[in-house]
């Protein structure tokens, strides 16, 4: 029998993690101040954001939502090798692979014990069978969490650049809700 639990709590914490950063980075954007770089013409300008602050914030947040996702998927495997009646191991995890051939390879070891259904089932999954369905945000969750892991923080970019239209004088610096107002 799977035990899911384990499962759907970091799936769960990932959803809420996910909906709080969207929340802080609305609340960036309307309490962001702006300034404006220069005039193109007479009411026309272009405005720029400062860099934010919490941007390192962000971008550890976004790794956590990553893991939490990441670490789902080996969770699954490791009961589906239980649910198989055999011992899972520190091999098992989900394979996610780019090239087939490394797939072949890698994913011997780490879907030990699994029946074959779920083998081929994890197989129709990757990136290089599924090109428009769920292989590609396997591949990008995939990439993400071993950029976070190993190299470096994913930049969570809430910088925003555009042209304005103003009328009267301006003011050099406002806030977003000021100018949506």
């Amino acid at each position: 029998m799977l035990n899911l639990e384990g499962v759907d709590a970091k799936i769960g914490r990932a959803s809420e993690s996910l909906r709080s950063l969207e929340s802080d980075i609305r609340c960036f954007h309307e309490d962001c101040k702006l300034r404006i770089v220069r005039e193109l013409q007479q009411g026309t300008h272009v405005i720029d954001s400062r860099p934010p602050e919490l941007l390192i914030d962000y971008s550890v947040r976004a790794g956590e939502i990553a893991y939490n996702l990441r670490s789902a998927l080996d969770q699954v495997v490791w009961q589906l090798v239980s649910a198989n009646g055999k011992s899972p191991g520190r091999w098992n995890e989900f394979p996610i692979f780019l090239e087939e051939a490394k797939y072949s390879k890698g994913a011997k070891s780490k879907l030990r014990g699994l029946s074959r259904r779920h083998r081929e089932l994890i197989a129709d999954l990757q990136p290089f069978r599924s090109h428009d369905g769920v292989g590609p945000h396997l591949w990008m969750l995939h990439s993400i969490c071993n950029i976070d892991k190993h190299r470096h923080l994913n930049v969570v970019n809430v910088h925003s650049f555009t042209s304005a239209h103003v009328e009267g004088d301006v003011d050099p610096e406002l806030t977003l809700a000021q100018r949506r107002g």
